[in-house]
């Protein structure tokens, strides 16, 4: 059995970000971002993109850290900084193909596409949660021959970290499209991907 992650394991990553070492400030840096997205577009129109992989489980710890340290509380001193961005505002004729890029690698803005021609039947899998904060929406989008383990691993994840989860399969564009247009993904403004640098579609700097 799962248990839900600790608050404990949460507040030693805000502990860490108060460090000036390069970890430390990559933590702040990364945690000020999250922070600044979900000031500008508000905690219920944020979604997370999440398959199981190493970019997007460091993202969905950061992500529950952020939350985490909105809802509960946390000493002052602990509190990230938040630095503001700007995100590009959405249209009703924008897709998946044409979603406007954050100016920070990590985050698009994405309004609801039209009908798609390939439709998804979704597998929406939540768990409540002793968590302060209300359950994280998520997408899985699956590959084509995904492995069992990372199926398991991110059952899992729902529940440690008290997830909202549609697993959808197909290409992106139309699982997003069907993403938006379900109850789970209604209001979402922006997903939260998670890449490093050297990825395909990473910012190189």
């Amino acid at each position: 059995m799962v248990d839900a992650i600790a608050p404990e394991q949460l507040i030693r990553v805000l502990r860490r970000a108060r460090d000036t070492d390069d970890l430390g400030t990559k933590i702040n840096k990364a945690l000020a971002l999250i922070e600044s997205v979900l000031d500008d577009l508000t905690e219920q129109a944020v979604a997370l993109s999440f398959n199981g992989g190493k970019d997007c489980t460091v993202l969905l710890h950061l992500f529950a850290v952020a939350l985490f340290a909105r809802h509960a509380d946390v000493p002052s001193e602990l509190q990230t900084r938040r630095e503001p961005i700007d995100i590009p505002p959405t249209s009703s004729s924008s897709t998946s193909e044409s979603m406007p890029r954050n100016p920070v690698n990590g985050s698009s803005s994405a309004s609801p596409a039209g009908p798609s021609s390939t439709s998804n039947q979704a597998q929406h899998i939540t768990s409540s949660s002793p968590l302060p904060y209300p359950p994280i929406k998520s997408i899985y989008i699956t590959a084509p021959n995904h492995f069992e383990e990372l199926d398991t691993f991110t059952d899992e994840s729902v529940t440690r970290y008290g997830m909202d989860l549609y697993r959808f399969g197909g290409d992106m564009k139309a699982a997003l499209t069907e993403y938006l247009q379900c109850g789970g993904g209604k209001g979402v403004k922006g997903v939260l991907v998670g890449t490093r640098t050297g990825d395909p579609n990473g910012r190189k700097s």
